[in-house]
């Protein structure tokens, strides 16, 4: 697949956020899977982590120009297609941070420039053209291709190195008993839909993969200063 050009409807980040140090999101000239932008085009910098859903939400969005944070994390919105990261969802406000927009993410605040990195939904051209339920993932039923339910995801991973989601955390419960965990690579993912998502198959979560995965999360400060319940 080539890099999809650049066009003036896509937000582009500001001159005064860029820099042109080659690392991360756009390493190689590439927003995961030639998602924005050519190699010709300056990059952004970001601290290269994996993090859990759960464990990012309630993260300070904080401004260069602003003492106090100017909003929370409510949500990872996803390419459901690519599963690259689009944008972060706010808590109390319908708007969104574009990934673009951001210049610094550590487990501890997401940074941006000043507030005008805040915008509508429907300002991010490649957003927009999703329905909003598709780009959700947490929560949603997880399905093979055959139909059998697999249970809810209770989690995801996603890597701000690539700017992409990477696994699921899957279980499936009988009233508040968990009776199986599972943890699914985005490369199993066969499609993202509106209300659930179909796996393969042949799908198998291991051991060591749910070992990794509580590892991971464990390792991984909450927000300080938060207590945001995800809505």
């Amino acid at each position: 697949m080539g890099v999809e050009p650049t066009t003036s409807a896509m937000r582009m980040p500001r001159s005064s956020q860029l820099s042109y140090i080659p690392n991360l999101f756009f390493a190689r000239g590439i927003l995961h899977q030639n998602e924005l932008y050519s190699n010709t085009q300056p990059v952004l910098i970001l601290s290269a982590m994996k993090l859990t859903f759960l464990k990012a939400v309630g993260t300070h969005i904080v401004s260069e120009q602003a003492e106090e944070p100017v909003a929370l994390l409510r949500d990872i919105i996803i390419n459901p297609d690519s599963g690259a990261i689009l944008a972060l969802g706010l808590f109390i406000s319908k708007k969104i941070i574009p990934i673009t927009d951001i210049r610094e993410w550590t487990h501890e605040w997401v940074k941006i420039v000043d507030e005008t990195a805040i915008i509508d939904r429907e300002e991010l051209i490649k957003l927009s053209s999703f329905n909003p339920k598709r780009t959700k993932i947490f929560g949603k039923e997880v399905y093979k291709e055959d139909g059998k339910f697999m249970g809810f995801v209770e989690d995801f991973i996603f890597d701000t190195e690539i700017g992409s989601l990477t696994q699921l955390y899957i279980v499936k419960k009988f009233l508040f008993i968990s009776l199986e965990k599972r943890v699914v690579w985005f490369r199993d993912i066969l499609r993202i839909e509106d209300d659930k998502i179909i796996i393969k198959n042949d799908t198998r979560g291991t051991k060591e993969h749910i070992k990794d995965f509580f590892d991971l999360r464990s390792k991984i400060k909450s927000p300080v200063g938060t207590s945001c319940p995800v809505q």
